[in-house]
């Protein structure tokens, strides 16, 4: 039975086990390695306090790893074979046994001829990655056939289906072109043929049939050019496609360049259920976290509540005085704490950005978090994971959804309020505008999502189809509300969600905590993400 405490009970040693992993890679990566051997052996002191935690097969493996990955730097193969058979003692974890662990190791190993330890490496990880979709045992050939394979955890053997599509593809254009020289060669043949000498004035009839033919010639030309084209194209058609792929505009909008804020006129904003009263230049003061509800969460730290200038705005100010955010950005309340303290070394060392660099909600993140203290990320992720997340979502199926425009990097209805066609997208709007620009926490949205989104969405999460995705379940949670140092999907915003479900694909989303996800949105679509966004909102945050 794994032991898996609250966040609220996650003790500041517990926390760094949970982060050493990042921090040994932070240190290897920089050279460093007398901190990332330090490191890897605090990992694996930890681990022996913490056997029945979720995250100790990581450490026994990843640990072991980076040693093996050093003794390699010092030239002692042995040593590193040693550490490469430690690693495969691991009993697993939710990210190892469904992604597989990392195989640099054991491809530096091959690569110097040690067949056996890395045979009996894999012989050992065999025990836990359930999801190998059989490639351990075609490596383990490979070496029994004094071959070199290239492990490669993330590279999918294709399918009967994938390889049929693939062969479709390259076929059909000379299928095309094939069938049309047949073609020409039967009209060309019936031509010649149908030519007859005992017509009354013969040069006269054999000019016609020649001015005759060379019209058709002229009009076939004509459909060959138009079919060759078709053909370059369907042959040329995957990579076009891929490469005409960009971030889908309606997940990321962005402020026009005539867009101004409302003039503040001096009155005075309420919202339902609370006793506070602000300004409109206070409610958008970004040193300061309007706080409508204040018995609703402990007090704020000063992060969170003022932030720190010039560049920390308030975390309250975006996210919201009880971590509820918005469309527009992400929401905070209930998320691990070493998930919110990874994301935010993530922004800080780059491996975290953004597909659209000129939204200032992402781009501020990016600031803010290359100039925040530890201690004050720190004091703001406690804050945040210890709120519980509220339920403020509708999904609506429908061909039409409401006219929008964009109020301040998110869309709202326009007004007077007015309907068109939805498309291929989402349309998520604040139910009452004026209480979501004053930062109140408690106000509802509206996401208008394709007929049938729902029910695909489900497939998709729940692994019922397992060739576009595995299932949610298996790192996720039954419920999608997380595990441990695993986020929560449920119940958030589907504009957001699709953001990151792109950016994963992308590769702008790169830390260690987003390697896992690489393989598992590979072969989604705009519609699978849109699909899958769209359910997870409907779930119980």
């Amino acid at each position: 039975m794994s032991w898996n405490p609250e966040n609220r009970f996650v003790t500041d040693r517990l926390g760094r086990f949970y982060s050493l992993d990042t921090l040994i890679k932070q240190a290897y990566d920089a050279g460093d390695f007398e901190t990332a051997a330090k490191r890897a052996g605090e990992y694996l002191d930890l681990a022996a306090i913490y056997r029945c935690n979720w995250n100790y097969g990581n450490a026994i493996h990843d640990a072991n790893r980076y040693l093996g990955l050093m003794s390699l730097k010092r030239g002692e193969s042995e040593a590193a074979s040693a550490c490469l058979i430690e690693a495969s003692r691991s009993r697993g974890s939710p990210q190892l046994d469904s992604f597989g662990p990392d195989m640099d190791l054991a491809n530096a190993l091959l690569k110097e001829g040690r067949f056996e330890p890395v045979k009996q490496y894999l012989k050992g990880i065999k025990t836990f990655w359930k999801m190998d979709n059989g490639q351990v045992d075609d490596w383990l050939g490979s070496i029994d056939r004094g071959e070199q394979p290239e492990l490669d955890r993330f590279r999918k053997k294709p399918g009967a289906m994938e390889l049929a599509i693939v062969w479709i593809t390259i076929a059909w254009p000379f299928a095309v072109v094939a069938a049309f020289l047949h073609f020409l060669r039967h009209r060309m043949s019936r031509k010649c043929s149908s030519r007859s000498p005992k017509q009354g004035n013969r040069d006269g009839a054999r000019g016609r049939e020649r001015r005759e033919l060379a019209a058709e010639l002229k009009g076939l030309s004509r459909r060959a050019s138009l079919i060759l084209r078709f053909a370059a194209i369907g042959l040329a058609g995957l990579p076009i496609a891929s490469a005409a792929e960009g971030p889908p505009a309606w997940a990321y909008p962005i402020n026009p360049p005539d867009f101004k804020l409302s003039a503040d006129d001096g009155s005075i904003r309420r919202v339902p259920g609370s006793t506070a009263e602000y300004t409109l230049s206070q409610a958008r003061d970004p040193f300061v976290a309007p706080d409508w509800h204040p018995e609703s969460h402990p007090q704020m730290p000063s992060v969170v509540a003022r932030g720190v200038k010039p560049e920390v705005f308030a975390c309250g100010y975006c996210h919201r005085a009880e971590g509820t955010g918005g469309p527009e950005n992400a929401s905070l309340a209930g998320l691990p704490m070493a998930y919110i303290i990874a994301q935010m070394e993530d922004y800080k060392s780059g491996a975290r950005t953004t597909a659209v660099a000129k939204r200032a909600p992402q781009a501020l993140m990016i600031r803010a978090a290359k100039a925040v203290s530890d201690e004050d990320v720190r004091s703001a992720a406690a804050y945040f994971s210890a709120l519980k997340p509220k339920r403020n979502m509708k999904v609506i199926e429908s061909d039409l959804a409401p006219t929008t425009f964009v109020a301040n990097w998110f869309f709202a209805a326009a007004s007077p309020p007015a309907r068109e066609p939805l498309g291929q997208r989402i349309v998520e709007v604040p139910d009452e505008l004026d209480r979501f620009e004053s930062r109140d926490t408690r106000v509802t949205f509206s996401a208008h999502v394709p007929p049938g989104s729902l029910e695909r969405g489900r497939s998709l999460v729940t692994g019922r189809d397992t060739a576009k995705a595995p299932a949610c379940v298996t790192c996720h949670g039954t419920d999608m509300r997380g595990v441990d140092a695993i986020p929560s999907i449920a119940g958030r915003s589907p504009t957001y969600m699709v953001r990151q479900l792109y950016e994963l694909k992308a590769g702008v989303r790169s830390g260690p905590g987003a390697q896992p996800m690489k393989e598992v949105v590979a072969n989604l679509g705009e519609a699978d993400m849109i699909a899958i966004a769209a359910y997870l909102a409907t779930l119980d945050p």
